[in-house]
């Protein structure tokens, strides 16, 4: 049996050092590459739409959800400002808020967006600024949320609300709504 001399077994133990290295940095590349795939499954898969804007509010990125809302594909809008989505009764509140990111403020707003073929969208915002690693504002991150039918419910709830008003306050019979023991609503008829 022969022994190993001391150079033999540094020189080992080296290389052996080395290519635990090299595997615990594989490792680390593995399991990045997984969250990388797992983040981009579940962009690709939300219904909502996530942009990432630069300072001048060019789209450097819209998930395929928030591309579709909008009637488009992510390749038709990345490279654009994202102005032209806007319908011009939301200029002012997006031109608004948009103005808060550079200041360091996030904030959740109502707006309309219009789609690839014009139509309005009704949609709810949550901005936020970016910034880079070294602290310098680099451009917003937007989860938009389609709330047109929500607006559209709301609507008709209103119209339903002012039909019956007008019927109740009409009436020659007697109206009086209770609600959870308290008196919501009399007409004149009963007053």
């Amino acid at each position: 049996k022969k022994d190993i001399d001391k150079g033999t077994k540094d020189g080992i133990n080296i290389v052996l050092g080395q290519i635990q290295g090299v595997l615990n940095r594989l490792k680390t590349h593995t399991e990045l590459l997984e969250i990388k795939e797992r983040y981009e499954t579940l962009m690709n898969k939300l219904k909502e739409g996530v942009v990432v804007d630069d300072k001048k509010g060019i789209i450097k990125y819209i998930n395929p959800g928030g591309a579709q809302l909008l009637g488009y594909t992510p390749e038709e809008l990345i490279g654009h400002h994202w102005h032209q989505l806007v319908a011009p009764s939301s200029w002012e509140i997006i031109n608004r808020e948009s103005s808060k990111r550079k200041l360091g403020i996030s904030s959740t707003y109502e707006a309309t967006l219009l789609t690839k073929d014009r139509k309005e969208l009704a949609v709810i915002i949550s901005g936020t600024p970016l910034y880079s690693r070294d602290g310098e504002f680099e451009g917003s991150l937007a989860v938009f949320t389609d709330i047109t039918k929500r607006r559209e419910m709301e609507k008709a709830l209103f119209e339903s609300e002012q039909k019956f008003r007008v019927i109740a306050e009409s009436s020659m019979l007697g109206t009086l709504i209770v609600q959870d023991n308290l008196v919501k609503y009399v007409n004149e008829a009963l007053a």
